[in-house]
């Protein structure tokens, strides 16, 4: 008797599980009950993004199942970083890349030579295609664009 209703419980568990990760809605739902809502900071660089004395801190970061880059400014060595922007990825698996021979996972770089720095994020979309989004400064606006491949 036992023995049958262990089996029971077995067969109803595992019908469950198979129900569950075949119905999107109720599989993220469920995902959503075990992953953390903590921030995890996966990569950070502070560089001055234009010819001026400003500091910009890039942070990557990771939260939930999203990762997006926050740049802070800091035109004042004593004083606080302010924050800037939120540039949200739509790609959720972080993702390295060599520059200038060092595997990183977020760099600055001047890749149009125009004399600003351009962010470079590296992530993976749901395919596993790797991608790497550059985003260039609008020194005039203050606003982070993304960058076409035609553009550099």
């Amino acid at each position: 008797m036992k023995k049958k209703l262990f089996i029971g419980v077995l067969v109803f568990a595992a019908v469950s599980l198979v129900t569950i990760s075949s119905i999107p809605p109720w599989r993220h739902a469920v995902r959503g009950l075990f992953l953390s809502n903590e921030r995890e900071i996966l990569a950070t660089v502070t560089t001055q993004l234009t010819m001026k004395e400003e500091t910009y801190t890039v942070l990557k970061i990771k939260q939930r199942n999203q990762i997006f880059v926050e740049v802070y400014k800091q035109t004042d060595p004593q004083a606080e970083s302010v924050f800037l922007t939120r540039i949200n990825l739509s790609e959720s698996r972080d993702a390295f890349f060599t520059f200038r021979g060092q595997a990183t996972n977020l760099a600055v770089s001047d890749v149009d030579q125009d004399g600003v720095q351009e962010i470079l994020i590296p992530a993976y979309d749901q395919n596993m295609t790797a991608r790497l989004n550059i985003y260039k400064y609008d020194v005039k606006t203050g606003v982070f664009n993304r960058m076409a491949s035609n553009e550099f």
